[in-house]
């Protein structure tokens, strides 16, 4: 099978036993990053919702809950009825609808994670079984190409690449600011290197096993560093890495299963089913390349896997210190002095607003971030 990227072979056919697995562990992880940060998803915050239609903004939490409704019961049934079955299938396309409703009745929710199991579970319902791995597999790769190529630049070398950077060393009593810039910068740089080099190995046959063994090391170490003994961020990030973990060993640790996975001809109406999977290659095809637009501002950050991008999208806000009474208390906690003593204004940050009332990151375009506070 020809591969989005070129002419790069990556085997098509998972042993059932470990497509099953895999399933197992998509909807565990789903269930688990959606409760991790639960309050995102309920609606029922001090945080403003941003539909991606002006005419949802007054849907209310019904909505929020129906769609919520609809994406996890069936999520929770997937876990015990097996991926063969009709019934399974169903419940995935119910899960994506209500996906689909809670994404458009909040911009905020188009969380990274979030749309990647979204296209694993297309991919899930549209390929057979024999070839579904083959996206799976083509998915995970372009994370890790696309989320590299966002980090070459030098905004990410001096901020949150040297944040990585500062924390690894503080493990081994390593002081990297002591460093010359120019070192700093190489350091720095070494994970987005190390990110892409990952994704390439991961793509050939010969070095996939290595390409493995490199993720687990990367993921590993962003756990370290993104864990409570360094940055202490939310447990969404780290469950996210998690999952990582287990797709690299499910999907490209080498498997010796070598019959199909189901029938190459399916019997009665050929044509059709070849038809169902020309087109879905192609809008797959579509969707793993749409992240070349983001550099011209035409796709967002996000869904082009901008993952700790220091290019991406922000908003400064600015209030007069005498509306700060008007404001929730809640609200007040994320207002900052400006560095400019004498102003009458005070900052608000909206990130650090978005991690304490949902545990998640702040969605990063700037129409979202100024819609927060329309």
């Amino acid at each position: 099978m020809r591969n989005p990227f070129g002419l790069i072979e990556i085997d098509t056919v998972l042993s059932p036993a470990r497509r099953k697995l895999f399933h197992y562990f998509w909807v565990t992880f789903a269930l688990l990053l959606v409760f991790s940060t639960r309050p995102l998803w309920m609606g029922a915050g001090e945080y403003p919702q941003v539909p991606f239609a002006g005419g949802l903004v007054n849907a209310g939490q019904t909505a929020d809950r129906i769609a919520l409704g609809l994406a996890l019961v069936p999520l929770c049934l997937m876990l015990v009825i097996g991926d063969s079955l009709r019934l399974w299938r169903a419940c995935c396309f119910a899960f994506l609808c209500g996906m689909g409703g809670l994404f458009l009745l909040d911009q905020h929710r188009f969380q990274p994670w979030a749309w990647q199991f979204v296209l694993i579970g297309c991919a899930s319902l549209w390929f057979p079984t024999r070839s579904v791995a083959y996206w799976w597999r083509w998915l995970a790769i372009s994370i890790y190409l696309f989320s590299a190529i966002s980090k070459f630049d030098v905004s990410f070398a001096d901020e949150l690449g040297l944040l990585f950077l500062r924390t690894v060393g503080s493990f081994i009593s390593l002081d990297v600011s002591a460093w010359p810039v120019a070192l700093q910068r190489i350091g720095a740089m070494s994970f987005p290197v190390w990110e892409f080099a990952v994704g390439l190995m991961l793509c050939f046959p010969r070095t996939r096993f290595a390409g493995m063994w490199m993720a687990w090391v990367m993921h590993g170490m962003l756990l370290g560093i993104l864990g409570p003994w360094g940055l202490n961020h939310h447990w969404g990030v780290l469950l996210w890495n998690g999952f990582f973990i287990c797709q690299a060993g499910l999907l490209f640790w080498p498997c010796m299963y070598q019959g199909p996975s189901c029938p190459l001809r399916v019997p009665g109406g050929e044509k059709l089913a070849e038809l169902k999977g020309r087109v879905g290659a192609v809008a797959m095809t579509l969707i793993l390349w749409l992240p070349v637009l983001e550099p011209f501002g035409l796709y967002d950050h996000w869904p082009s896997w901008g993952l700790y991008a220091s290019h991406v999208e922000r908003v400064n806000l600015f209030i007069h210190r005498e509306a700060r009474k008007k404001l929730p208390a809640d609200v007040q906690r994320h207002l900052v002095e400006l560095l400019d003593e004498s102003s009458e204004g005070l900052g608000m940050k909206l990130d650090r607003w978005s991690l304490a009332a949902l545990k998640a990151p702040i969605y990063p375009q700037g129409r979202f971030q100024i819609g927060v506070w329309a």
